[in-house]
């Protein structure tokens, strides 16, 4: 076999390769795209800021311990509450559970 028509041909075959890694690299790269996506909007929907967006609010004791309960604090105690936007610096008078 002539080595112009050999070396051609490794040529094409080259080329044909080399578009198919390119189609399956660009493939690969679209379906990460999807999930990462998907997956950020997940993260999303769970961030506290935007559970705070919906008007939710975070309560927290002056060394920054997260409030779950009435029973967590005294009356008289200095209270933080943080919302979507802002912070309210409160006393707290009563409690109940």
């Amino acid at each position: 076999m002539d080595l112009r028509l050999r070396l051609s041909e490794a040529r094409r075959s080259q080329q044909a390769m080399a578009e198919r890694l390119r189609s399956r690299v660009h493939t690969l790269l679209r379906q990460s795209r999807s999930k990462f996506d998907s997956l950020s909007a997940q993260l999303s929907h769970l961030s506290p800021l935007n559970v705070l967006k919906r008007g939710y609010a975070i309560v927290q004791d002056t060394s920054g311990r997260i409030i779950r309960s009435p029973a967590e604090v005294e009356a008289g105690s200095d209270i933080a509450i943080r919302l979507a936007r802002g912070r309210l610096d409160a006393q707290v008078k009563a409690g109940k559970v």
